[in-house]
């Protein structure tokens, strides 16, 4: 198994192109968007005024423009082949990961597994259940609308998972900034026995 790939500044990253398209936001909004509170955010946004990536041009009390320098600009395009790169990295790795889970699953007996997830890990992790002759029981996700579907399964909801019946469920969801941290779970994830991670 590879080692796992370094992963890049996510939130400078993601803040840097948010800005770019958007420089007229609040730091409230930019937290939204990233999926940070406002006391990381506010952390991230002064982190890249004092490198130079950022300035800020304050309107009024309520309007403030983030606005990306040249070295901002710069580091912004870096970054992106950073992620692109890692992209390719985090996929692969997952590839040969979920390959040695779906293979030790199937060595204990079991025939059938569920999904937490609907994304690209879990479109790579169900060809390798296919090739561990696994079927998919069944499809969880957070807030799936109505007669959704992913890989023809139904979606359902994830506070449907029970604690100890039914087949193993493979985690396919992870924190976009740290996407190999052990054991990620979403928030509104009921606690179970049968959760099984990718990158153990």
């Amino acid at each position: 198994m590879g080692r796992h790939p370094i992963i890049p500044d996510f939130h400078a990253w993601k803040l840097l192109c948010y800005l770019e398209s958007c420089p007229n936001v609040s730091q409230r909004g930019a937290a939204r968007v990233l999926g940070i509170n406002v006391k990381i955010c506010h952390e991230v946004v002064t982190r890249l005024v004092s490198k130079g990536w950022i300035h800020i041009h304050k309107h009024n009390a309520r309007r403030w423009d983030y606005i990306l320098t040249q070295d901002g600009l710069r580091e912004k395009a870096r970054l992106t082949v950073e992620f692109l790169d890692f992209s390719m990295q985090f996929y692969r790795q997952a590839r040969e990961s979920s390959a040695t889970l779906c293979q030790s699953l199937a060595s204990q007996g079991e025939a059938h597994v569920s999904l937490l997830g609907t994304n690209g890990l879990s479109e790579i992790t169900a060809i390798s259940l296919q090739e561990a002759d696994l079927q998919i029981a069944k499809i969880y996700d957070a807030a799936p609308t109505d007669e959704q579907t992913f890989l023809n399964h139904p979606v359902h909801p994830i506070e449907a998972i029970t604690y100890d019946n039914g087949p193993p469920i493979i985690v396919c969801l992870y924190e976009p900034s740290s996407p190999m941290a052990h054991r990620y779970l979403p928030p509104t994830a009921p606690r179970s026995r049968r959760y099984h991670w990718i990158f153990a």
